[in-house]
């Protein structure tokens, strides 16, 4: 009856792919600590990408059945189903917190969220005041409030909230990509210098680590390598793939003879790339420059036919990436762009300026880098042969 010793049992059942040994364990944890929110979001979010529609969501009517309404597992609820595309589903349970909790300030943020994606702007602004007000110095509600704003057509209090969440975090990539949008829907001449496409989006040939014939030997090998870890059926809630699947924990730490080659490749074109920045002790990109640099985040993404990536920005990252490691057929076409990775355009929609102003065409053994608070995502493709990739902050 060990928390601790079942969780760890259930992380590493998932490590080793046996998702549903995993998702047993953690429904254990469930009955014995049913409080416990985090146990629910792994226990669900595992549940999606192993294909258990079965388990999805169930322990939360599990609890509620026996111990009521938690404002804490009801918004936890609300949310797997907003990443879901059930906002009819979600809103409910979030005014049920509210009721219970008015001053929740997550609550507050997803439904001002969801309410400005429908255009009720003056009933969204309100609940992100809530939350700014309850918690000021959480930066996600600043930046979903500026991005709800940025709906509204009211960039310039869009940038306040930008800034306001600056103050709070200086390198706060995703109020870095607020104010991209901002800086361009008022005509400000900041945004060219915040976003230098040219100068900032660069793609290098990685090395060739010895043993291989070429290029393509190399990433077909790899390939075979990286198809051992993509264990599940579908994609993950929380991130930008659609149409396919990502590695979990953190690619770059494996023992693999392969992912470290690949991993110290890639390092020597990143370390390329940051000696190549000059100083500048005002800018978010290049005031971070150091000659040292580690990896936060790293992994592998496999992409079906008709997948994609939605258009994001990397909240966790300095430089951002795509390595790629094998690529469909239908990437010649010029027009269509099919699979190609596009700089520019944001995940809402704005019309006028919000579009892509810049697409690069992938290339096998080709690395990508640019500022993780460029706005970016991938172009779908039609294909019998699927995308992978490695990409990392």
């Amino acid at each position: 009856d060990s928390q601790d010793a079942l969780l760890a049992l259930a992380n590493n059942l998932k490590g080793a792919g046996r998702h549903d040994e995993a998702l047993n364990t953690l429904w254990r944890v469930v009955e014995l600590q049913p409080m416990q929110v985090e146990v629910h979001d792994e226990l669900n979010r595992l549940a999606w990408m192993a294909g258990r529609k079965d388990m999805f969501l169930k322990s939360f009517a599990y609890v509620r059945e026996r111990h009521g309404d938690d404002p804490a597992l009801l918004f936890s609820e609300a949310q797997l189903r907003v990443q879901r595309n059930d906002a009819q589903s979600a809103e409910p349970l979030l005014r049920r917190a509210l009721e219970i909790a008015p001053a929740h300030g997550a609550a507050n943020a997803l439904l001002g969220r969801m309410l400005a994606r429908r255009g009720r702007f003056d009933e969204s602004f309100q609940a992100f005041a809530t939350a700014t007000r309850t918690e000021p110095d959480v930066t996600a509600y600043r930046n979903e409030f500026g991005y709800a704003l940025m709906l509204g057509r009211e960039p310039s209090q869009a940038l306040a909230q930008f800034e306001a969440a600056r103050k709070v975090n200086p390198v706060d990539q995703l109020a870095l990509g607020g104010l991209c949008l901002a800086y361009r829907a008022l005509g400000d001449s900041r945004y060219h210098d915040l976003v230098d496409i040219e100068r900032f989006v660069r793609s290098y040939p990685i090395r060739l680590p010895p043993g291989y014939a070429d290029v393509r030997a190399y990433n077909d090998a790899l390939a075979e390598e990286l198809a051992k870890l993509h264990t599940t059926v579908v994609e993950p809630l929380d991130q930008t793939l659609r149409g396919g699947t990502q590695t979990g924990g953190l690619l770059f730490t494996r023992k693999s003879k392969m992912i470290e080659e690949v991993r110290d490749a890639i390092a020597e074109a990143v370390a390329e790339y940051v000696a190549a920045m000059p100083a500048h002790p005002d800018h978010p990109l290049l005031s971070r420059k150091e000659s040292e640099f580690g990896f936060t985040h790293s992994w592998s993404c496999k992409l079906r036919s008709s997948g994609f990536h939605t258009n994001h920005v990397h909240p966790m990252g300095w430089i951002s990436s795509a390595y790629y490691v094998s690529l469909p057929d239908a990437l010649d076409d010029q027009t269509k762009r099919q699979g190609w990775l596009k700089f520019g355009e944001s995940h809402l929609g704005l019309g006028g300026d919000d579009r892509p102003e810049h697409f690069v065409r992938p290339t096998i053994g080709h690395l990508v880098l640019f500022p993780s608070y460029f706005w970016h995502g991938t172009v779908p493709f039609e294909s019998t042969s699927d995308r992978m990739t490695i990409a990392f902050d």
